[in-house]
């Protein structure tokens, strides 16, 4: 199996941003020592093998059904270095990758499980007996829409013991089909037991590895004071300030994203018809790189504008308005927001009234953003518009479409390099 073929991996993607919605945060430390049977299915494919956890770490050494080979890859997961690394047995050549990257997701499931805390409902559903431990049964739901099941294991330091993630969705909120089968995962055979230190002792040279050559250039931070409009980005490092400028109509979304550990900001959130004198600056601190944090002001705060400051480390800022939760069916329609680099976005849309897409580039590392638009109508095999191009920084690219395109849902990609504004609107029904 090519777990790297490019066209499951955009579909991969696109179901987990899309149907799950997942926030990318570190795993949390487990404090436990145990090992277990795993079987595992993702990527239309079904693996058995072993898992060892100590503390924070974990390996999982798994086979693809019908493979002769014991052990045909193995995946090692350190969430203090944030870092995965792969070590297929065929070619004996190891990789490393950021936690929670996209190639990070192929190879592991669990971190898929490990992000359903954070931008989803959980609802407990009981207590439940699996393969001999008591565990907590949670659900996990985007509005009325069950996203999975998660069992854990209180003995195990509430580490996922079962899981059933869907993997398309049909609701009145989303419409996403796939050829691609729900993942599952469980744990048989465990055993609560010392593992030994050596077990995460990796192949010569592996240790040195780097995730990519791109990764250890000096990237671009912000560490002036800038002005800009909502929605914007940056990453900030020590003595950079974002000054944004917010809708005080719509509720504010600030994105924090730790990109070195013991990064420390502040923010402040101004409402209409305040000064900055007048508001309280709130610190936020993170001693781990790799987490991710949200605030959020409903629009009844009427913030005006929001200011972001990093006095430690180093931190991706993102400043958006949300939709209005409370607005009508028949009223105007608009999302806007920001994506960067190898991100993609799907938005459902109304194929009975006129549409219009903007997208700006705004690539704080280069001086263009590379970016694909695709439309489609009632399933997402059925592509009506594409346009792959690449957008200099404050240009603005607009798209319209009528009624009889019967759009009904778009996706908007991001490529290796580049950050994006994007406006989505349709007018009001009379």
């Amino acid at each position: 199996m090519n777990l790297f073929d490019l066209k499951v991996l955009k579909r991969i993607m696109y179901c987990i941003l899309s149907c799950l919605f997942i926030s990318i945060f570190p795993l949390t430390a487990l404090g436990m020592d145990f090992t277990a049977d795993i079987s595992e299915t993702f990527l239309n494919t079904n693996f058995t093998g072993k898992i060892f956890v100590k503390g924070d770490r974990y390996k999982v050494s798994i086979t693809p059904s019908g493979s002769e080979q014991e052990g045909d890859m193995t995946v090692i997961v350190d969430p203090k270095k944030g870092k995965t690394i792969l070590i297929p047995l065929r070619s004996g050549k190891p990789e490393k990758f950021e936690n929670f990257s996209i190639q990070a997701y192929m190879v592991d499931p669990l971190q898929t499980v490990k992000n359903l805390e954070k931008t989803t409902e959980k609802k407990i559903a009981g207590e439940e007996t699996v393969n001999g431990l008591l565990c907590q049964h949670y659900a996990y739901y985007d509005k009325d829409f069950k996203l999975a099941d998660v069992w854990y294991s209180k003995d195990l330091g509430f580490f996922p013991v079962k899981a059933h993630i869907v993997s398309g969705r049909e609701d009145e909120y989303v419409s996403a089909e796939t050829t691609i089968e729900d993942t599952k995962i469980e744990l048989n055979n465990i055993r609560i037991e010392t593992v030994d230190e050596s077990i995460f002792t990796l192949p010569s040279g592996a240790e040195s590895m780097e995730p990519d050559q791109k990764d250890k250039q000096e990237v671009p931070a912000v560490t002036t004071v800038l002005n800009g409009n909502s929605p914007w980005g940056r990453r900030i490092a020590k003595g950079g300030e974002i000054r944004v400028q917010t809708d005080p109509g719509r509720p504010v979304k600030i994105s924090l994203k730790y990109i070195t550990d013991d990064a420390v900001c502040s923010y402040a959130a101004i409402p209409k018809g305040k000064t900055l004198e007048e508001v309280e600056s709130i610190e936020k601190n993170c001693p781990e790189k790799g987490r991710s944090r949200k605030v959020t002001f409903s629009k009844n705060k009427k913030i005006k504008q929001v200011n972001v400051r990093v006095s430690e480390g180093t931190i991706f800022v993102e400043v958006e308005n949300e939709k209005d939760p409370f607005a009508f069916s028949r009223d105007k329609k608009l999302e806007d927001g920001y994506l960067i680099a190898k991100e993609v976005k799907g938005i459902a849309t109304e194929p009975d009234r006129k549409l219009t897409i903007s997208v700006t580039g705004d690539n704080q590392d280069g001086p263009d953003s590379e970016f694909n638009l695709i439309c489609y109508q009632k399933q997402y095999d059925e592509k009506v518009f594409e346009n792959k191009l690449t957008i200099p920084n404050g240009k603005t690219e607009t798209w319209e479409f009528s009624p009889d395109d019967r759009i009904r849902t778009i996706e908007l990609c991001v490529g290796e390099s580049g950050n994006i504004k994007y406006r989505v609107e349709q007018p009001a029904l009379e």
